[in-house]
C-alpha cells in the first residue's frame, strides 16, 4: 500500500506543477522583476498575479470540462479510430487531458512570455528614417508583386500595349504629329491674345504691365488695387478668350466642306479659347485664382460659389458630348471615310493624344515659373475631349469622299512651331513692358 501511495503522489499532476513552480523559484525566474521604468509594490504584483487567474476562471479555461475527442487504439485493428469514452484512455493520455496540465500549460505560456508578472513593454515610436525604410520596403514589394491595390501593373501595360496598338499604323503617327503641332500654335494665339486683353484693360487704370512667357506681371502695389480695377482687369482675358471661342466655332461650322489643316487648326483654337473661359472659371473659383478674384470681390457665399463650379462642370463635358460629331467631321483632312476600324484611332491620334503631349510640352516651356491654375486650366480640356472620344465610339459611320487620300507630315509646321515656341520662350523671359 506504502508504494502504491507513493507512486501515486509522484506520478499525480499536482506534484509535477509543484516541482516546476520550485525549478523556476530556485532559478529565480517565477518572480521576474520588472524594468525599471514600470515599478511596481508586491501588493499590486499580488493583485493583478489574482486579476489574471479570475479571468481565466471567468472565461471558463481553468475548469473546463474536456470536449470528446478521438484517439488512436493501437490495441484494435490497423486503420480503425474509437471514441475516449467507448475505450480506455492509457496513463499518459489521462495526464495530458486532465484539467490539472493544461491548467498548468497556460500558466507556463505566461511565465515564458513574461505576462503573468510582466507588462508588455511600450515600444518606442518609430524613427522618422525607420519610417521612410518601411515605406520604401513596402513600395518595393509592391513593384515587384507589379501590383497596387489588387491591380496589376502588368495588365496596365498590356492593357496600353493593346489600345495604342495602332501607333504601329505610320498614318496615325503622322495624324499625332500634325494635330500636336496645330494644338501648341492654337494656344500661342490664344495665349498672346488674352494677355494682350489683359494688359489692354490694365492701361485703362493706369497699371504699368509686363508680359511673360509664364504671366502679366503688374506693377502696382496690392493696396493700389480698386475693386473695379480688380474686376474688370482678371475677367478681360477670359471673357476675351469667350468671343474668341464663339467666332471660331462659327468659322468652323462653316468650313465642314474644307479638307485643310486650317480647320484643325480653328477647332483646337476653340478648344482652347472655351477652357480658358469655362476651365479659369472653374479652377479660378474653387481655389481663389485668375477670375478668382472677380468672383470674390463680388462676395459671392461659399455655396454660390459651389453652385457655380458645378454649373461649369456639367457644362464643359455636356458640350464635349454635343460636339462629338464636329470632331469626327475633321476626319475628311485624313480619310475618306470612318467607320468602326479607324474612328477610334483616329480621335485618339487626332485629339486625346495630341493635348496630353502638348500639354507636357507647355509644362515644360514655362519651368520653372509654371503656374498651378494654369497647369489645372490646361487639363482641365480633358473633361472637353475624353466625353467626344467616348461619343465618338457609337456615331455612325461617316462617309466624305470615295477614294483615299495620302497622309502626310507637314514638316514646315513642325519647323515653324519649334521657331515659335523658342522666341517665345527667349523674348518673353527678359518681359515687354507695356
Amino acid at each position: 500500500m506504502g508504494n502504491d501511495h507513493s507512486s501515486f503522489k509522484y506520478n499525480s499532476p499536482f506534484y509535477s506543477i509543484y516541482r516546476k513552480i520550485r525549478y523556476l523559484k530556485r532559478r529565480g525566474t517565477l518572480f521576474r522583476k520588472r524594468p525599471d521604468s514600470i515599478k511596481k509594490t508586491a501588493r499590486s504584483r499580488k493583485k493583478g498575479t489574482i486579476r489574471k487567474i479570475l479571468f481565466l476562471i471567468r472565461r471558463g479555461r481553468i475548469f473546463k470540462k474536456n470536449t470528446v475527442s478521438r484517439s488512436w487504439d493501437t490495441k484494435h485493428s490497423a486503420g480503425s479510430f474509437h471514441y475516449a469514452s467507448d475505450i480506455a484512455a492509457p496513463a499518459d493520455h489521462t495526464k495530458y487531458g486532465n484539467k490539472s496540465y493544461r491548467t498548468y500549460r497556460k500558466v507556463r505560456f505566461l511565465l515564458s512570455t513574461g505576462k503573468l508578472f510582466k507588462r508588455k513593454p511600450v515600444t518606442a515610436e518609430p524613427s522618422v528614417e525607420k519610417t521612410k525604410r518601411n515605406i520604401y520596403r513596402k513600395v518595393r514589394f509592391i513593384v515587384r508583386k507589379k501590383s497596387i491595390t489588387g491591380f496589376s501593373l502588368f495588365g496596365l501595360r498590356r492593357t496600353l500595349r493593346e489600345g495604342l496598338a495602332f501607333l504601329g499604323d505610320q498614318n496615325y503617327v503622322y495624324i499625332l504629329v500634325n494635330s500636336t503641332v496645330l494644338f501648341l500654335f492654337a494656344y500661342l494665339f490664344v495665349y498672346l491674345l488674352t494677355q494682350l486683353a489683359v494688359v489692354a484693360a490694365a492701361a485703362t487704370f493706369n497699371i504699368d504691365t509686363v508680359l511673360y512667357y509664364y504671366d502679366v506681371d503688374f506693377l502696382i502695389r496690392a493696396r493700389e488695387w480698386l475693386p473695379d480695377a480688380v474686376k474688370v482687369v482678371y475677367s478681360s482675358g477670359p471673357f476675351a478668350a469667350l468671343i474668341i471661342a464663339i467666332l471660331s466655332f462659327i468659322v468652323y461650322a462653316h468650313m465642314t466642306e474644307e479638307n485643310t489643316v486650317v480647320r484643325l487648326f480653328i477647332l483646337w483654337v476653340f478648344c482652347h479659347a472655351f477652357i480658358h473661359f469655362f476651365g479659369e472659371m472653374l479652377m479660378g473659383s474653387l481655389i481663389g485664382g485668375g477670375i478668382g478674384y472677380v468672383v470674390m470681390f463680388l462676395y459671392f457665399t461659399d455655396t454660390s460659389k459651389m453652385v457655380f463650379s458645378v454649373f461649369d462642370f456639367v457644362f464643359i463635358i455636356f458640350t464635349g458630348f454635343a460636339m462629338s460629331r464636329l470632331f469626327l467631321f475633321s476626319g475628311n483632312i485624313y480619310f475618306g471615310e470612318l467607320n468602326h476600324e479607324n474612328r477610334n484611332p483616329f480621335m485618339l491620334s487626332q485629339f486625346l493624344l495630341p493635348f496630353i503631349i502638348g500639354t507636357l510640352i507647355i509644362i515644360l516651356l514655362k519651368l520653372p515659373k509654371v503656374s498651378g491654375l494654369e497647369v489645372l486650366v490646361n487639363s482641365s480640356m480633358l473633361l472637353l475631349l475624353l466625353p467626344a472620344v467616348i461619343r465618338a465610339s457609337s456615331v455612325h459611320d461617316l462617309l466624305f469622299e470615295e477614294g483615299t487620300k495620302r497622309i502626310r507630315v507637314h514638316w514646315y509646321l513642325l519647323f515653324a512651331i519649334v521657331t515659335l515656341l523658342f522666341l517665345f520662350r527667349t523674348l518673353l523671359r527678359i518681359g515687354i513692358r507695356f
